[in-house]
């Protein structure tokens, strides 16, 4: 079908190695060229984010002799959005009893995903999810293995009766008190109610073995790429991607396209710099000089009710067309009368608001554009038209076994989709219930 889009060329992962699954990543290792640690303090690694991937991937290679400079856009570099993550961490310790094994992980994350995750990629990050556990725990972390008890049931009054409110107001009163002003329930007497909300949109920017963009020294890590959870994240895991791209993948990998590519100092005074300031300048004053009567967040609003609504976890044909109807009339609406005001000569939080959302608005169609494109029921994405009589999720793995990698051209313009073919040697697909 045609939903403004062309088709360009496939996309292979030329940086992963082959051979046996348990050897990949060792091989990858022994193959990358090393930077002398006298001549580490000659290359400076610019750090976007301060969350647990950007975090420990700036504290590694700091450590490291690295000249590093990190940068975030929250008012604290601790305000990160990784707290939200506390929950727990996936991790095969093998424990006593637990029946974990690397290979189990592996399976059940490849699985969990629905299949549509690289094995290599996936694989890599169970062998090094026990190396993350004793690095956590050097660094003082506490961790808890419990299979029972406070957390796991909705209505806590037999954990109030065996502990004592006290000890139970101890661990969760903060939330507690957050559950009880939204619902003017009091948890402490009634069970809690749990609504089932989307998570957040699978995907993320394409990366190689490496974790290298197609943007050569452009490195994407953590949860802002897309190779590790296929369709669907399984709870807890995650911390466990995030820590072992930034203290274990990307120190190896980072130092072998510097050890092979030699990088000249860039003037500020370059063609490419002034015209990155100059697109940037550009974009500011024409925020600024909207001076519209609509504030910025009543467009964010609207935008996410319609995402929410039509692009969220059930999706139907009918409804994604109707996005992609919208979103481009609503982008035209904020840049005619989108508020923004203050100027740009000072701290203007109103501004960086109106920049993201102009941002958003971009995105969210490319998002509702592949909704459309990927006419299959998988992992945390339903859509409406691809089901079995039962009501199940139905994948097609014919048509679909594959990453799909949008290039972008331009706002308005057609996006060009490319296709990473997935090949599955070690876990083999099978169809997956939800019931």
């Amino acid at each position: 079908m045609s939903v403004g889009y062309t088709t360009g060329s496939a996309l292979a992962d030329t940086a992963a190695p082959t051979g046996p699954i348990e050897e990949r990543w060792d091989e990858r290792r022994f193959t990358a060229k090393l930077v002398n640690p006298a001549n580490r303090r000659k290359h400076r690694v610019l750090v976007v984010g301060t969350g647990l991937a950007g975090g420990s991937a700036g504290a590694t290679l700091a450590e490291q002799g690295y000249h590093v400079v990190q940068f975030c856009f929250q008012d604290s570099p601790r305000r990160a959005h990784s707290v939200a993550a506390q929950g727990g961490i996936n991790a095969a310790k093998n424990y006593r009893n637990d029946g974990d094994s690397v290979r189990r992980l592996f399976y059940d994350t490849v699985k969990g995903g629905d299949f549509r995750s690289r094995e290599s990629n996936v694989f890599r990050l169970a062998q090094i999810s026990t190396q993350i556990i004793d690095q956590c725990v050097a660094q003082g972390v506490p961790f808890a293995r419990k299979y029972g008890g406070l957390g796991v049931y909705l209505d806590f009054r037999d954990a109030i009766t065996r502990l004592g409110r006290a000890a139970v107001e101890e661990k969760y009163g903060n939330l507690f008190d957050m559950y009880q002003q939204i619902t003017a329930e009091n948890p402490y007497e009634v069970p809690m109610r749990i609504y089932p909300a989307i998570h957040y949109t699978m995907g993320g920017l394409w990366v190689d073995y490496d974790l290298q963009s197609n943007v050569p020294g452009l490195y994407v890590i953590g949860e802002a790429n897309f190779s590790d959870h296929g369709a669907n994240r399984l709870g807890a895991s995650a911390l466990m991607q995030g820590l072992a791209d930034g203290y274990f993948v990307l120190p190896s990998t980072l130092a072998d396209y510097l050890a092979r590519n030699p990088l000249p100092a860039v003037d500020p005074a370059h063609e490419a710099v002034r015209q990155a300031e100059s697109e940037v300048g550009d974009r500011i004053s024409r925020l600024l000089s909207i001076k519209g009567t609509r504030t910025v967040d009543s467009f964010h609003r609207e935008l996410g009710t319609l995402l929410w609504e039509q692009c969220g976890m059930a999706r139907s044909e009918s409804g994604l067309r109707k996005a992609l109807d919208r979103i481009p009339q609503l982008r035209a609406e904020f840049w005619r009368d989108a508020m923004v005001p203050g100027t740009g000569e000072q701290f203007n939080q109103e501004l960086e608001k109106a920049n993201r959302v102009a941002d958003f608005l971009e995105f969210a169609e490319l998002m509702v554009l592949d909704a459309l494109q990927r006419e299959e029921s998988c992992g945390g994405h339903f859509r409406e038209e691809s089901q079995t009589p039962d009501g199940e999720a139905q994948r097609d793995d014919e048509g679909f076994s594959h990453v799909s990698a949008w290039e972008f051209t331009g706002v308005g313009a057609d996006p060009v989709l490319h296709e990473e073919q997935l090949e599955f040697e070690y876990v083999h697909p099978v169809q997956r219930s939800y019931a």
